[in-house]
């Protein structure tokens, strides 16, 4: 990559090159007409100050690694994966890893395990993925495992479905008392699918979600309780009509907001229809809520790495910067704010 972020300037100009890698190599060997061992090996080498030109990793990395890189490389990145799978008529499994290293800076080990059973009627199902790392003086341990059972009522027409779905993020300094950005998520959930046609589908949700938090020293009792019932379905009228429909109750307790319990309500149709082979469209949207929603107020920041997403003009020149003087500047240096 060649990225000058002051064309105005010759100072600097051996920082504006950079230098990326990515290496995937892949092997699948067949047992037999059923079964498959695969090993995938993947390398991912990026240079410091190297600018990519497209996004080349997925949206939730920076989520998943518990960092925030900027756009432009501020030191080498070296990224290595290693993937075993096996997959046979009923079961299909998959185990490995990723470490990535930032020299000194962060280096962090990322595993996982997934494993499927499908005998007859019955789907078995687990997802476990722990991510160990460490940031200067700072230790984390970001864990979200999912479990489930689903059972066949009729085959390829009613589905039952239960699970659980957890996210613990353990962040923690070198002296051992836990940071306030830790949270322990809990998901439990219920799904119901019936498709009566190939035109016609019903299905229904329960989720039950509480949220902790920490004292420095531990995860508290759930602070946040949740529960939300859900029920939508999608009808074909005709190969150019067809409707789909929400229905949606939720309610929620706060212990730390000290609120009472909020009933939220939600109801949505969409018609969908269309002729003369699509050059017709028509489409109609009918939405109607219920309930109260916490008042959002929004600010603008300096971004402290300096890459930010909005730039400040002050239209009314009193130094002080103002919502409506927030916009997106084509000249990528003037974003300073997020």
């Amino acid at each position: 990559s060649d990225h000058d972020l002051n064309s105005f300037s010759e100072l600097q100009q051996d920082e504006n090159k950079g230098i990326g890698v990515l290496f995937n190599h892949q092997i699948v060997k067949k047992m037999d007409s059923a079964k498959s061992i695969n090993i995938e090996f993947g390398q991912e080498y990026t240079s410091s100050h190297f600018s990519p030109l497209t996004r080349y990793r997925n949206n939730e990395f920076q989520r998943d690694w518990i960092l925030d890189l900027p756009i432009r490389n501020q030191s080498e990145q070296s990224l290595t994966g290693l993937t075993l799978g096996y997959s046979s008529r009923d079961v299909r499994s998959k185990i490995g890893g990723n470490f990535l290293y930032l020299p000194n800076a962060f280096n962090g080990l990322q595993s996982f395990f997934d494993l499927s059973w499908n005998p007859g009627r019955w789907y078995f199902y687990t997802q476990q993925h722990l991510m160990t790392s460490t940031k200067s003086d700072t230790i984390s341990l970001f864990y979200r495992p999912k479990a489930g059972i689903r059972y066949d009522l009729k085959p390829k027409k009613s589905q039952l479905e239960v699970g659980i779905f957890h996210e613990i993020n353990r962040t923690k300094k070198e002296n051992s008392y836990l940071l306030k950005n830790g949270f322990l998520w809990q998901n439990y959930f219920l799904n119901w699918t019936n498709k009566f046609s190939e035109m016609h589908t019903l299905n229904f949700q329960y989720i039950y979600r509480t949220e902790q938090i920490n004292d420095s020293i531990e995860f508290l009792s759930p602070n946040i309780n949740a529960h939300t019932f859900s029920l939508d379905g999608q009808s074909e009228f005709s190969k150019s009509q067809s409707l789909k429909y929400t229905l949606k109750y939720r309610n929620f307790s706060s212990i730390n907001l000290n609120q009472d319990i909020q009933h939220n309500y939600l109801g949505r149709l969409d018609y969908n229809s269309h002729y003369a082979n699509g050059f017709i469209r028509l489409n109609s949207l009918y939405e109607i809520k219920a309930g109260r929603e916490q008042r959002i107020q929004l600010t603008y920041v300096k971004a402290p790495n300096g890459f930010g997403n909005y730039a400040w003009r002050d239209l009314n020149n009193n130094g002080t910067f103002e919502l409506n003087e927030a916009y997106v500047s084509p000249i990528l240096t003037e974003n300073n704010y997020m």
